[in-house]
C-alpha cells in the first residue's frame, strides 16, 4: 500500500495544503497519523477522486434537449394509445405539432 503525504494531495489536486487539511478533518478524505505525520493512502486518495466526480460531463443546453425529446416521445406514445382508444386522431395531430412548433427545451 502506497502513501502520499498532504503536499502530494494537494499538488495533485491543484489545492492548498490547508484544502486537504480541511478535506481531512471534515471525513471526505481519510488519512492516518505515524506520530505527528499525516499521510493519505492511494486507494484513499482514488476512492475520494471517484466519489467527488462530476457524473454527467454533457453540457446543459444538450441535457435539456435530450430530456425535452424524451418527454415529447412519451408524450408522442401516449397521444398515439389514446388516441387510437377514441376519435381524437385528428386533435392528436394538432396537439402534437403544437408542442412541435411552439414549445422549446427549456419550456418542458
Amino acid at each position: 500500500m502506497k502513501f502520499m503525504t498532504i503536499d502530494n494531495v494537494a499538488d495533485n489536486l491543484a489545492v492548498k495544503r490547508r484544502t486537504v487539511e480541511r478535506l481531512i478533518k471534515s471525513g471526505q478524505l481519510y488519512a492516518i497519523k505515524v506520530n505527528s505525520m499525516v499521510r493519505i493512502s492511494e486507494e484513499s486518495y482514488q476512492e475520494f477522486i471517484r466519489r467527488n466526480a462530476i457524473k454527467n460531463s454533457e453540457p446543459e443546453q444538450n441535457q435539456a434537449h435530450s430530456v425535452a425529446t424524451e418527454k415529447l416521445s412519451t408524450l408522442d406514445s401516449l397521444m398515439k394509445h389514446f388516441g387510437s382508444c377514441s376519435d381524437a386522431k385528428d386533435d392528436y395531430e394538432e396537439i402534437l405539432n403544437y408542442i412541435k412548433e411552439n414549445r422549446t427545451e427549456a419550456e418542458f
